[in-house]
This record gives structure tokens, sequence and C-alpha cells, in this order.
């Protein structure tokens, strides 16, 4: 048809050259100088497509129906892919060797495909001229070509970048830049601004200057076309030893702020100077002597030199948007400032005290928009963190409270992305749709804001078709924000329960430690995937580490309770929940369900629910408490409105079980097919362990869920539904790849679901695999007990089963 796209050829099996590059479509295999470049099947499937389009252009449509195929994408995220295809083959794209873009419509080849014959003659592919031999480095002989092959494992990217912002702008990002101003050399737009140093005497200097460089940190924010390193990186670097350049190259910026205020009563002096971190010269050197009511034209003229000196473009309205003042009331500004500084830290106590000095600001400054925002987010964070008394009324009455402050904030300033980003982070609780709309109209007007791009990772990661895009925009957030460790933990979360990489997340997390070797969520984590493949004892150790850390953190705890519950050592989980601080029923469930104490252990989960103090680490216990209370009671119908309520499971008025397309397993929703076995309603009760089967197929096949997340699932399904052998089948493949010890002592011992299968002798195998192996689990856990690598508070008495 006359305009249309060319559809593109199937890949030759010959060996390809792109310029210096050589393909091999039998290895799936990309090679410059003989030295593998390991692509991801996204981009190695995305570069396919062009040379099959080779010498003309892929549309971005074709892109996406070849690349993904059968899935909803949003067309950004083909510049996003691009873009790490480019990255992977080194290709500028100032002057691409590879890919060239066709704005508005898609992209082509720079270089022609050359076929690669076994006599190393270059034969044309797709109509090209055969070119002249190729370079020594891409004709070698065939035989060097068919090396071992070295895939890198295929994490998904999680695409926070998918903030509008950022999509409308990725082509432009990746445009040549402009040349630099006079007396810039680094053409890379990323800057870092460090801690301005308090010079003064005022007991207030330290939070004003801290302020100060924070303020023309969030002005510099708002700007397109710069990366600017987020606070929690550029403030907690520790520079001894650390020139310019070191500073830059830690936190990838090509330019450093730096400055110092004295305020000696009414006067303030305030120094900037811009440093190029490439070579360590200043760009410039600025000094103002002004009284404290200029401070807010200071910062503003600060902000406004830099993006000159990186050549930013600034219209009236980006030039609009420099302005940072918020206040123009300098005591209401240094309350802001004081909360700021404690709110750094993120501690509870620290929180309160925040509340107190954003209060008196907005009392002094009815109009401080900015200082509503982080009330809004301090009274939300304080009620999430507290478990002690009633959360769930606490909590709700903070949301109602914080969603006020924010509707106030965002009515007296409506271009203030932080405010857009902290009402999707309160949205996310309810309404994912709307936290979604927030975070992305958030991160168009703060394309840096780094704990946005982080928030929208989290609601994208709701939706396991929607992976790929989360751990995106975990990258995004890493880039502006390096040093904080959480999004490496956050990532490796992602890669083990999505898809059951445990060997990435294990990387992931083993690098974060050896650079963080105190971080808490970093140890917890581990723990937990450790635990999961069976090395139980290393597993408890990193968990000990954890709370040892961080004492009041409630879902290590969990974890650790489990897992010496793994290990066969109640009386070490019982100390651990009597160690805790204040008093939470549902961290008793697990010892009362390894106690068989049915009808306490079902009070304890209906009350768990109801105060909204479980977590979603104990939907496993919550449910099976609920299961064997009812059992216990015969009261069938509460634990069966309690755990549809837990699945979101409802029931079309064809007695058709309904719930989310794509659903993640939750053990609740196997729990209602049970209790509806047991009730007498057998068909229904079958025909959602049918669709548990097909949704367990369908995690692993299509959404690429890690097997090791359904089997036990599939385990269950199949042996209420009488198929013994099919039912063993799935747990000896557990077994395999160590992760059928991972809650043994809940599924393989208390679970009703095998009641039918206890008897035959390769269930019985099993326990006793199970139990022998957390025996001598138990017995390298002494040892580690022994050399002081555990608490000897944690130790305990001989417990067996």
């Amino acid at each position: 048809m006359p305009g249309s796209p060319p559809t593109p050829d199937p890949p030759p099996e010959a060996c390809l050259a792109l310029a210096d590059l050589v393909i091999d479509p039998v290895q799936a295999r990309v090679s410059r100088d003989g030295v593998e470049i390991p692509l991801p099947r996204l981009s190695y499937d995305m570069l396919m497509t062009l040379i099959g389009c080779a010498p003309g252009m892929a549309t971005t449509d074709m892109l996406l129906e070849r690349v993904w195929p059968g899935l909803v994408v949003n067309p950004e995220t083909v510049t996003q892919r691009v873009k790490l295809l480019r990255t992977a083959l080194g290709d500028d794209p100032r002057q691409p060797r590879y890919i060239s873009v066709i704005r508005g419509r898609g992209y082509r080849l720079v270089a022609p495909v050359q076929r690669l014959t076994d006599s190393t003659a270059p034969v044309a592919a797709q109509g090209e001229v055969a070119a002249p031999p190729a370079p020594a480095a891409v004709a070698m002989p065939r035989a060097r070509l068919i090396a071992p092959v070295t895939l890198a494992l295929i994490c998904g990217v999680f695409l926070l970048v998918g903030a509008l912002y950022w999509w409308q702008t990725s082509s432009q990002r990746s445009a040549p830049l402009p040349s630099a101003p006079s007396g810039v050399a680094s053409t890379e737009r990323s800057i870092a601004v460090l801690p301005f140093q308090n010079l003064g005497p005022s007991p207030d200097g330290e939070a004003l200057a801290l302020g100060v460089a924070e303020t023309v940190l969030h002005q510099l924010a708002n700007l397109q076309g710069v990366a600017v390193i987020a606070r929690t990186s550029s403030f907690a670097l520790d520079k001894r030893g650390l020139d310019a350049r070191g500073i830059g190259k830690r936190l990838d910026a090509g330019y450093l702020l730096e400055g110092s205020v004295q305020r000696v009563a009414t006067q303030l002096r305030v120094t900037a100077q811009l440093i190029d971190a490439s070579n360590g010269a200043h760009v410039w050197s600025l000094q103002f002597d002004r009284s404290t009511r200029d401070i807010f034209a200071v910062q503003d003229e600060i902000a406004l030199k830099v993006a000159q000196a990186l050549e930013l473009s600034l219209d009236a309205t980006t030039t609009a948007r420099l302005s940072g003042r918020g206040t123009m009331d300098f005591d209401a500004y240094l309350e802001y400032l004081q909360a700021r500084s404690l709110l750094a830290d993120g501690r509870v106590a620290d929180l309160k005290s925040a509340r107190d000095h954003l209060t008196r600001a907005i009392r002094l400054d009815a109009d401080f928009a900015r200082a509503y925002v982080d009330l809004a987010s301090t009274e939300l964070r304080l009620a999430e963190f507290e478990f002690d008394g009633d959360r769930r009324a606490r909590f709700e009455v903070a949301r109602k409270q914080a969603g006020k402050l924010l509707e106030q904030a965002i009515a007296l300033d409506a271009s203030d992305g932080y405010a857009y980003v902290q009402r999707a982070y309160l949205m996310a609780f309810t309404d994912l749709v709307s936290a979604e709309r927030d975070y992305r109209r958030g991160l168009a007007l703060s394309p840096n804001e780094a704990a946005g791009y982080d928030g929208l990772a989290k609601v994208l990661y709701q939706n396991p078709r929607r992976h790929d895009e989360a751990l995106l925009a975990l990258d995004r957030a890493r880039r502006l924000d390096p040093l904080d460790p959480s999004y490496d933990v956050a990532r490796a979360g992602l890669l083990f329960h999505s898809r059951g990489d445990v060997r990435n997340a294990t990387t992931i997390l083993e690098g974060t430690i050896a650079q963080h070797p105190q971080y808490a969520p970093a140890l917890a984590r581990l723990g937990e995937i450790t635990i999961c493949c069976g090395n139980l004892s290393r597993g408890i150790r990193f968990l000990e580490l954890a709370l040892q850390q961080d004492p009041s953190a409630e879902w290590p705890r969990r974890e650790l309770i489990s897992g010496y519950l793994e290990i066969g050592d109640p009386q070490a989980a019982a100390r651990t929940a009597a160690q805790a601080p204040g008093h939470i029923p549902a961290r008793e469930l697990a010892l009362q369900l390894y106690r068989r104490e049915w009808q306490k252990a079902g009070e304890t989960a209906y009350s768990a629910l109801e105060s909204d103090t479980t977590l979603a680490f104990d939907e496993n216990t919550v449910s099976l408490a609920l299961r064997q209370h009812a059992r216990a009671t015969g009261e069938l119908e509460p634990a069966l409105a309690a755990l549809e309520q837990l699945a979101d499971l409802r029931w079309t008025a064809e007695g058709e079980p309904a719930f989310a397309e794509d659903f993640d397993m939750k053990s609740a929703v196997l729990g209602v097919a049970e209790l509806l076995l047991l009730s007498g309603q057998k068909e229904r009760g079958r025909l959602l362990l049918q669709r548990i089967l097909s949704q367990t197929e369908r995690a692993t096949r299509e959404l690429q869920r890690g097997a090791m997340w359904t089997r036990m699932t599939r385990a269950q399904a199949l042996a209420l539904l009488g198929d013994r052998e099919g039912a063993i089948a799935s747990l000896e493949e557990s077994e395999r790849d160590g992760s059928l010890i991972m809650k043994h002592w809940m599924h393989l011992h208390l679970d009703p679901a095998f009641d039918g299968v206890r008897s035959h002798p390769k269930f019985q195998h099993l326990v006793a695999s199970m139990n022998a192996r957390a025996l001598s689990e138990r017995t390298r856990l002494e040892d580690l007990r022994r050399s002081g690598l555990i608490p000897v508070a944690a130790a305990s008495g001989s417990a067996g089963r």
C-alpha cells in the first residue's frame, strides 16, 4: 500500500555487521572486537527489528508491535528502550554511529547492515549495495564469533520515567546539546548543590545555611534539561579525601554548587561558587551582603546564574519558576527550615518536632504553600509509622487532614510539582489511578523530584504488566539520588517478588550492604531472600542485624519470628516478639498457629484486620488462622466474608469469581475455595480452584512471575481438587529450587489443604527432608551464636516438633 511503512523481514541466520558490531542471530549475541555486549531481551529485539527494516525506517508503531507483541505499551516506552540500547552500544546521540531519530516518526540505522559469510566477505543485506570489506575486528572467522553466550539476566525496568513530562521530553534530552557557554567545559547538564557552610554565630545559622542551599536546589529542580542531584545524596556525601572531581564522580554530577552563609543580627553574607567537576575549575563566584529580608532575592539570583551558566532555556515562564520564595516572612522561613532539617532524618520523634515548626510557620504566614505540603506529609507519616493504639482510626483522621492541607497548598501555588507528588502519595492508599495522574503531573512540573519517581514506581508495581515500567522509574530516581540506598533495596525487592530473580536481587543487596553496612532495610531484605532460598541461619543473622539497627522496624521483626519458627526454635521466636516496642496482637499470630491455638489465632486475625495492624507479609498467617478458626468453631460465614475481602474477590450474578485480571496470587483466594468446599458449595469451590490454577500458569508464562511464588499455591489447589500426584510433584519442584523450606512449618505441618495427601509416602518424605534441613540449619545457627555473629539475647533452648 503506498505510503505504508515497510514490513521488516525476518532476521537472517547469518552473522551481520553493523559498523564495528557483529550480530549473531542464532546465538542472540552482539559483540565488538570479539567482546560480547550484553543486551536485555527487549533491547536485542529492538535492534533486530531495526535491522529487519534497514535501510528503511522503523516506525514507533512497528516497534511497539514487534518488540512488545500483544502488550499495551506507551509509545514513550520505545523512546526509553532506544535510549537504553544506545547506552549499551555506546552510541552518542549527538553523533550517532548506529541509530538515528526521525522526529515524530521513528528510527533507522545509520550504518548499512552487512551479512557476513564464512569467508568473512560482507554481503549486502536488505537490498543494500555491498560495502568494502569490514575491518578485521568485524570480519573475524565465524569460529571465533560463536563463543559461549553470557546473556545478562533480564530484570525488566521500573518505568517510573512514565511521568508525562519525562516521556514528552525524553527525545529532546537525547538531542545534541548546544555549545557550552564560556567558562563551562562539560556538556553534561547535571549539578549537585552541596550544603552551604554556616559561618555565623546565630543559633539558627546551621538551619539557615542548609536551607539556602536546599531552596536553590529545589528552584533548579523545577527546570527541564538538567539533572539535579537530590538533597539526600548531595547533603549526605562524606567529602573527606575528595576533591571536586571526586565529588562529581561520586554524585555523577557535571557541576557543583557550594557556598556559605553568615548571619549577624539582621545582616547576611552569602557566597556561592559554581565548579566544573570535570577539572575542579571555578566557573564563577558570587558574594552578597544583604539584609535578612533580601535572602529570597539572593536565592533567586544564585539559581538564575546557575541556569545561565548551564545555558538552560529560560523563557519568561521558566524564569518565573526559578522563584523559590513561598513566603516573604523571614521568621516563617526560619521555622520552615528548622522543620526541613528535622524531616531529613525521618525519625518519629523528629517528625513530631517538625510538625510543631511547620505549624508555627503557617501561623506566621497563612499563604506559605510549601509549609502546608510538608505539614500534610508529616501528619500522614506519623499516622503511618506509629503502630500503637487504634492505628486505622488515627490514620483515617490524618489522611483526611493531609488531604485538606494539600488542597490548600495547591490552591495557593498550582505550579508546585512537589505538592502533587505528595498528594499522589496520599492518593495511593485509596486510588491508584488518581495517584498515578498526580505523580505524572507533579513530575511534569518538577522533573527532578526523585521521590516522585520512586512513588510512581510503587504505583506501577501494583500492575504485574507494568513491572518493567516500575524498574525504569526506579532507575531514574537512583540517577537523581545516587547515594540513597533505598532505591537499590526497592529494585532488589521487585526483582525477587515479581520475577523470583534471586541472583540479581542478592547481588544488588550485597553491594548495597558493602557500601552501607548498617542500612537496616537492605539487611532485612537480604535476610528475607536468604531464608526463602533455604539458608535459614544466614538469613536469621541478617534479620537480627537489621533489628539491631532499627529495633522499632515491624516487618523485619515478623520475618525474624517466622524464620525462628522455620528453624524449629519457638522460644527464640517468642522472645523476638516480646522484645518489640508496644503491643501488636498480629505479632503473636504466627506463634499461636505454631502452637495450634486455632481459636486464639482466629480471634487475633480478626482483631488485626479490624485494627489494620497486618502487613502484606502476614497474609499467609491471617488466611490460615481464619480457615482453622472456622474449622474449629464451625463459623464459616464470617471467615468466608473476611477472606473474600482480603482477596478483593467478588462474584458475578452468574456465579463467576471476579477479580483483577492480573491479580497477584493471594493465599486468601485459596482459603475462600477451601471454605466453599467445606460448606458444601463444591461446584463454586472447584470453579475457583480451577481459576487459581489457570492464573498461576498465566502468572509464570505471561507476567514473568517467578515460579517459586506459584508452586505452593498450585500444590494446595491440586490437593484440594484431589490430584495428589500433581500436588506432590509441585512440592517436589519447590524442594529442588530450595523454596519449599519457606514457611514449611506452616504449609506442610498445619495447612488443612494437604490433609488428603499427608499419608502419601512422598509427602512424608518431603516433611522428613524439610525437618532434617531445618535441624541442620539450627546447628549452623548455634555456631553463629557461639561466634558472636547473632546476639546472645536471641538464643534459646532446644525445641522440636
